[in-house]
């Protein structure tokens, strides 16, 4: 942590507005909530599937279309009730009261699906018009839209999540997977773990790793106090 910080020194972006970008699956949820649906109700090729988006063979908007097809006959409120099963961080929450605290907004940039993230915040009582998601959609019947996809996307993802950084802001990055790996690199203060930290440490990124959302939360506090950022 101390070359981070000596990097926030120097930059002295603690002059800036602050916004946080944070995953939902793997990270606001312990588990990736789309494979753990597919898991309980899609036939064995979503699996097939998501090894051919993780050896980069397929985009991941074909990866998610497809499977998502394969819970045609699944009724939404089934696919809800499993969700559940998973639930979320609760330490999110405190991490929402930490940002409120300190002025800092909120985007959640997931390439999961708005019925179960929606679902699964609004269960856990945090207030939807204070946060912005951007995510693909659920049409229902198995069909997904993606209304966050650009043609120029550097891993040619569903959601783009690159896009939706803003230059004006004091970026601070949370997430643990491959499609949050463009994001990351241009972000000014990178959370990680997982697949992301793995990929970041052999691109030698700085970055701090966590396991969970509680770590995260103790180590901002420490850096806002200290006004590093």
């Amino acid at each position: 942590m101390s070359n981070i910080i000596k990097t926030l020194i120097d930059k002295k972006f603690s002059i800036k507005e602050k916004k946080i970008y944070i995953d939902f699956d793997g990270t606001i949820t312990n588990k990736d909530v789309l494979n753990y649906i597919l898991k309980r109700h899609a036939s064995s090729d979503w699996r097939l599937l998501d090894k051919l988006y993780l050896d980069g063979k397929i985009s991941s908007a074909t990866c998610i279309r497809k499977q998502v097809s394969l819970l045609e006959n699944i009724p939404a409120k089934q696919l809800l009730t499993t969700a559940e099963e998973i639930g979320i961080d609760k330490n999110f929450v405190d991490l929402l009261n930490l940002c409120k605290k300190n002025k800092i907004k909120v985007d959640i940039l997931s390439d999961g699906l708005d019925l179960y993230i929606k679902h699964l915040l609004k269960k856990n009582g945090v207030d939807l018009r204070k946060i912005k998601i951007h995510c693909n959609m659920f049409i229902g019947n198995g069909v997904v839209r993606f209304p966050y996809k650009k043609k120029l996307c550097d891993l040619n993802c569903a959601n783009c999540k690159a896009v939706h950084l803003n230059k004006k802001y004091f970026k601070i990055y949370i997430g643990d997977g491959k499609s949050d790996e463009c994001a990351a690199k241009k972000s000014d203060l990178i959370f990680a773990k997982g697949h992301l930290s793995e990929y970041l440490s052999k691109k030698k990124i700085n970055h701090i790793h966590f396991n969970k959302l509680g770590q995260i939360i103790r180590k901002l506090d420490i850096l806002l106090n200290q006004r590093f950022i």
